[in-house]
């Protein structure tokens, strides 16, 4: 059920014009970031994130999650840490959620199947 959450994303995403490569050069917004912590469907499994802005759009910043000696996929680096790899523009907090949202929800997947998302 995630991976459609995830298909209509994308779908969101891919009417904007942007590039989809991140630029790492590029400065994050002096607007504050957000945190939030999301339980996972099955009540199980925390996760933390922070989103920040970055450019015109948000970069999703992995905090705490649940079995990191496990891991998970689509998982970058910057100098403030991991955050969400995403194909697409990210362009509102609401949209933030959402992503993240399926991020741990197909991080609970991976971690207890191995299936890779």
């Amino acid at each position: 059920m995630w991976w459609l959450l995830l298909l209509a994303l994308a779908a969101a995403g891919r009417t904007n014009s942007r590039s989809s490569v991140v630029n790492d050069n590029s400065r994050p917004s002096e607007i504050p970031s957000r945190t939030l912590t999301y339980r996972s469907c099955d009540g199980r499994a925390y996760f933390r994130f922070q989103f920040t802005p970055y450019g015109g759009d948000i970069r999703i910043h992995i905090l705490e999650f649940p079995n990191r000696s496990i891991g998970s996929c689509h998982v970058l680096q910057d100098r403030r840490g991991p955050y969400v790899c995403w194909s697409s523009s990210i362009p509102s907090i609401s949209a933030a959620k959402a992503v993240a949202a399926m991020w741990a929800e197909a991080t609970v997947v991976y971690q207890q199947t191995g299936k890779t998302f």
